[in-house]
């Protein structure tokens, strides 16, 4: 079954890059030969995005945010009404939204790169748990996203950052994911934003040097997701912090509070942090 759906991802990618240099060859081109920013981020934002608001953030998210907002103080939160305080869209990609023709999921690809492009910084997913204050590593870092060679891992979408305003990388996300939202008349795949970061390393030289700069991180960022229903242990949870400082989540899931009578991950981290 794994081999039929990396065969099948494998299938659509090639479908996607077809359609790509076909039909935005020029945004394409405009930036195989980009020279990449300088300009330093002066006022370094953790943006997190929950399209409905804060009071409709489902215990998951609201913990998470909570947590973040608890340690760092630089974090800049934005949903469906303050969202045009900080970027200006193409009134058409607010109109899909409403119409149901886009996702908020398509709508925060779309707002995430512009953000970076625009003020850099980094993009937190509101799903993701995040123990401490932001690393200076982090804020040290020309391109940042958890990264591992050994799994193959260059980069993930729900935590992505530089400390350089008007990276190339994300310059071109923010513009051809604008363009295929206004050009498209349906969204071309869920995924679409994986398979315009692996277009982009492997099409334009910036990215590439981009993503291969990262350091390793994170490498057990699914871990806490993992321990969620079991019954939680301090010592585990520590260990498991000491070395990584951000874990992907879902509100999707279904969480427990008690195991065997005991207090779950979930019990513990989430519910104390609502």
């Amino acid at each position: 079954m794994h081999k039929l759906n990396k065969f099948a991802a494998d299938k659509k990618g090639t479908y996607i890059e077809k359609h790509l240099l076909k039909h935005y060859s020029d945004i394409i081109e405009k930036y195989r030969t980009a020279e990449e920013s300088t300009q330093i981020c002066k006022d370094f934002k953790i943006w997190i995005f929950w399209g409905q608001g804060k009071d409709k953030m489902p215990d998951v998210v609201k913990a998470c945010y909570n947590k973040i907002t608890e340690n760092n103080d630089n974090v800049e939160f934005i949903d469906m009404s303050n969202v045009r305080d900080f970027v200006q869209l193409p009134e058409i990609i607010y109109e899909k939204l409403k119409n149901k023709e886009i996702s908020y999921t398509n709508f925060s690809d779309i707002l995430r790169n512009t953000l970076l492009a625009q003020f850099g910084g980094i993009w937190i997913d509101s799903t993701v748990w995040f123990p401490y204050k932001m690393p200076k590593m982090v804020k040290n870092c020309f391109f940042f996203s958890p990264h591992n060679k050994q799994d193959g891992t260059k980069w993930c979408g729900y935590a992505l950052g530089s400390n350089i305003i008007g990276r190339a990388t994300f310059n071109f996300m923010r513009e051809i994911l604008t363009e295929i939202c206004i050009k498209e008349q349906i969204w071309p795949d869920y995924l679409l934003m994986g398979y315009l970061f692996d277009f982009a390393y492997a099409h334009i030289p910036a990215t590439q040097k981009a993503m291969d700069s990262i350091p390793t991180n994170n490498t057990r960022r699914f871990m806490l997701f993992a321990l969620m229903n079991k019954a939680y242990d301090e010592h585990t949870y520590k260990e498991l912090i000491k070395d990584n400082f951000l874990f992907k989540l879902s509100y999707k899931a279904k969480y427990k509070l008690n195991c065997n009578g005991e207090k779950t991950f979930y019990a513990q981290l989430i519910a104390n942090n609502l």
